[in-house]
């Protein structure tokens, strides 16, 4: 009896985990999907060229360039996830940059150019959330428009070299 009552509630505990992996597999099968092409694009890129994906220069580069570009759409994700769009951030950048290389240049402390030129981007981007919040003007248009106002700018106090 006692034996009975065990194998009864082993099986209900694989039960249980069969079917938190089901839902597992079904609440994430998009996800999944992703990651297994991206193990199968990964795995005939090393079939292919093993030389290459070997080697440790090539995640060296990954890692020295991925970083840049996952801030960038780490930050534009909060955008989008509340419904809005910034097309301005390529100018905002460009004129962060020449913030950074004009009080880097003017004083040699490069702590003070990063942090007037992280100010400098938090301004501009108060710019254009104060012109889609308050005035009420459309995020796509607001940051086009900023866009070309910090290009020109930036073109203007560059003299025409940025």
């Amino acid at each position: 009896m006692v034996k009975n009552l065990r194998v009864q509630e082993i099986t209900e505990v694989e039960l249980s985990l069969k079917q938190k992996i089901v839902e597992f597999t079904r609440r994430f099968s998009i996800q999944l999907s992703i990651v297994g092409v991206l193990l199968l694009l990964f795995s005939i890129f090393i079939i292919r060229n093993p030389g290459v994906f070997f080697s440790p220069t090539i995640y060296r580069a990954f890692m020295s360039s991925i970083p840049f570009s996952a801030i960038i759409a780490l930050s534009l994700t909060f955008v989008i996830i509340n419904g809005e769009i910034d097309l301005s951030f390529p100018s905002v950048m460009g004129f962060g940059g020449w913030v950074f290389a004009s009080i880097y240049l003017a004083t040699g402390n490069i702590y003070l150019g990063f942090v007037i030129s992280l100010i400098a981007g938090a301004c501009m981007g108060a710019v254009n959330g104060l012109l889609v919040t308050k005035i009420g003007i459309p995020s796509l248009v607001a940051t086009i428009a900023t866009s070309f106002f910090w290009r020109g700018a930036l073109m203007v106090l560059a003299a025409g070299k940025g």
